[in-house]
């Protein structure tokens, strides 16, 4: 169990949500990677592994530091950051901006297996 610092039972409940947010995110994205990770190896099993661990491995460290920023703001009250927003609004921001870009990547990757099959433009015979 987190200490939020706050008393009123409904900031107390919001921090609750917060956390559930952040740890379920943290989650999510575990299980996202693990499945691009299969589809693009049963796909596209040219795909180098040192492309997909350093994706893995970024995007899981984003993911921690969401949670991160998450339980922190609601541990120690939304302190200030160098840039004078709290933990919380990082927390709030990211999420966002990393929601779509992972809703663009999906989109992206999909619409490139529908045109091509998942083979590469080199896999076409010379004429």
């Amino acid at each position: 169990r987190i200490q939020s610092g706050y008393q009123d039972p409904r900031i107390v409940r919001l921090c609750r949500i917060v956390i559930q947010v952040a740890a379920a995110g943290f989650i999510l994205e575990l299980i996202y990677q693990i499945v691009i990770i299969i589809l693009i190896v049963n796909l596209q099993p040219q795909t180098s592994t040192g492309i997909l661990v350093t994706n893995f491995i970024i995007n899981m460290g984003v993911a921690a530091s969401l949670m991160y920023c998450g339980i922190h703001g609601v541990r120690k009250r939304n302190p200030p950051c160098c840039c004078g927003c709290g933990h919380l609004q990082w927390f709030r921001g990211w999420n966002l901006f990393n929601a779509t870009m992972h809703f663009l990547y999906f989109l992206m990757r999909l619409l490139y297996l529908a045109r091509h099959g998942g083979k590469h433009d080199d896999d076409t015979d010379a004429a």
